[in-house]
């Protein structure tokens, strides 16, 4: 890992209407994180930003790497890919923060087919992700796995395009993952000794704009199920889609009426549907007639 201890590689990157500045030691570092973030909009210059970090590699005489925001260390660590997965924390939780006046957030996954975005939206290991994987292998493209983010006035959709963290479970579901997806495999040193990782990142012609917020075809609550068929159901009564979907809302309790309105409305102008499945294939094809 070449390093220089004046030096400074930095870029800026742009989550909708989030703007963060990273500093790195390394350009190795940049280069991973970079990599890991390719679905992000990296820009080489911005008059203003939300948001500084620096990540500082092998600095202290232990070779901890820090992590530095605002001018605070927030974080040190002994190994470099730990410091990257803490940064990644970081940029969410100020993404978050930054645009929950602005946006209804859901945990959700988000596909785009045909100019139109599908909602899958879940609470964590509901298997947003894998179906997600799944409908990319089908000629959907990838917005996020797990944060989407509504327009509070027009009810369109965007998201959170982080790389998707992939288990070992899931990899044993498809024979491969390309030429949709570039896996992407670390070690982590910890405490339990080395932990390996794994992170999906979808290339290019695989990815929705994201420089657009998209109409909204359909929300599908998702739930495996390991016992019986794939079935499709309509859900039969407004409230309980409302309901559902202020369960999986980041900021609703933030947002209080405006979010109770916004789930609403999106109820309203779209269809929403349960979905049981142990069958991906099944899944994808249902999925593709609702479109």
């Amino acid at each position: 890992m070449q390093l220089n201890a004046t030096t400074r590689y930095y870029c800026f990157i742009k989550v909708l209407s989030f703007i963060a500045k990273l500093n790195f030691n390394s350009c190795f570092l940049l280069r991973e994180f970079q990599k890991l973030h390719s679905a992000f909009k990296f820009v080489d210059t911005e008059n203003r930003f939300d948001q500084e970090y620096e990540v500082l590699a092998q600095i202290k005489e232990e070779g901890k790497h820090l992590l530095v925001r605002d001018a605070d260390i927030v974080y040190e660590t002994s190994d470099w890919v730990d410091s990257l997965i803490k940064l990644q924390e970081f940029f969410l939780d100020d993404f978050i923060g930054f645009t929950r006046d602005q946006y209804y957030l859901l945990h959700s996954a988000i596909v785009v087919k045909n100019g139109k975005a599908i909602l899958l939206p879940g609470a964590s290991r509901s298997g947003k992700s894998t179906l997600c994987i799944a409908l990319l292998k089908n000629g959907f493209k990838y917005i996020s796995d797990e944060i989407a983010a509504i327009d509070l006035k027009t009810f369109r959709a965007s998201g959170f395009p982080r790389a998707i963290s992939i288990r070992e479970k899931t990899l044993r579901l498809f024979p491969t993952l390309n030429p949709e997806i570039n896996c992407c495999q670390y070690q982590l040193l910890n405490t339990r000794g080395i932990s390996k990782i794994c992170y999906g990142i979808p290339y290019k012609g695989n990815l929705a704009s994201m420089n657009k917020f998209f109409p909204l075809s359909a929300i599908v609550f998702p739930k495996y199920n390991t016992k019986g068929r794939t079935v499709l159901h309509e859900v039969s009564h407004s409230s309980l889609a409302i309901y559902n979907l202020m369960e999986c809302s980041i900021n609703q309790l933030w947002l209080k009426e405006k979010g109770f309105r916004t789930a609403t409305g999106l109820v309203k102008r779209t269809n929403c549907y349960n979905l049981q499945t142990n069958n991906l294939a099944e899944a994808c094809e249902i999925i593709n007639r609702i479109i």
